[in-house]
């Protein structure tokens, strides 16, 4: 494998993991993001990032960056073994 594509699935595990096991932090920094940005009107969206339902997204986005981890490194591994 070669270096490119071994940081980028260590990025993909940190980011995972991240996002999985700490999404409260996730969701104070987009909270921040929403409030400073051009979408600072939008009462919609920043009601949407306060919710529950956007650390349940946000944890769902770890589980998919763990599943794409786990898919290069397999593909990676069959491409190799050839």
């Amino acid at each position: 494998m070669s270096l490119l594509l071994i940081s980028y699935l260590v990025f993909l595990l940190a980011f995972g993991s991240y996002c999985l096991f700490f999404p409260r932090s996730v969701q104070a920094l987009a909270s921040k993001a929403v409030d400073m940005g051009v979408t600072s009107g939008s009462s919609a969206l920043k009601a949407y990032v306060e919710s529950n339902g956007y650390r349940t997204m946000v944890r769902a986005i770890g589980l998919l960056a763990y599943a794409m981890c786990v898919l290069l490194a397999v593909a990676a591994y069959r491409a190799g073994s050839q």
